[in-house]
């Protein structure tokens, strides 16, 4: 499992490839709304087929972001942050806020994780955040290739976190705790 720079628990953008995907999120909506849920009990209100709602739960509990218990036979998850993952907290926290808060919190969560779902981005997120810079500046400190980094520079700027004026860029200002969080987590990646 790529791992968090820290060295403890898994990457923000491992993490961010688990959130992306409509049916996981669901997944942790249910969970959220209903509280503990087995397996069979989680793939009947989805509709999903049992062997992939365990897969889809095991990978959102590889993150940090559910609890899982055995009880007898079952495997019961319920939203809860592993305190040894670093950031899961933190993002937990924000996940519940966003899902307490939104109107449409599944693709809300899609549209900001998917802005970290490669490393790279996450790097970038990283140097803009000690302030402005230039492609020419980004190439230098990230080491990549102008078609890499103009590649990662349009996602980032799909989903608002970067913001183009003239020759520079720079982070977008956020108040939501989502998109802090995953700032927050982007930015120890140097």
């Amino acid at each position: 499992m790529e791992q968090s720079p820290s060295g403890r628990g898994p990457s923000l953008w491992r993490t961010c490839r688990a959130l992306a995907n409509v049916r996981r999120l669901r997944l942790f909506q249910i969970l959220l709304v209903d509280g503990e849920k087995s397996v069979s009990d989680s793939a009947a209100r989805t509709g999903l087929p049992l062997s992939q709602t365990s897969q889809y739960l095991r990978a959102l509990n590889a993150r940090g972001l559910l609890r899982a218990r055995r009880l007898g036979r079952n495997t019961l998850y319920s939203v809860a942050a592993d305190r040894l993952v670093p950031f899961a907290e933190d993002l937990v926290e924000a996940l519940v806020d966003t899902f307490a808060e939104q109107a449409d919190p599944v693709d809300y969560v899609f549209h900001h994780v998917t802005a970290f779902t490669h490393f790279r981005r996450e790097k970038i997120v990283a140097v803009l955040r000690r302030g402005p810079a230039t492609k020419s500046d980004l190439e230098q400190a990230l080491s990549l290739s102008r078609a890499a980094l103009e590649r990662h520079l349009r996602k980032l700027i799909r989903r608002g976190y970067v913001i183009r004026t003239g020759r520079r860029y720079r982070l977008t200002t956020f108040e939501q705790p989502l998109p802090l969080v995953l700032v927050k987590w982007a930015s120890i990646t140097l």
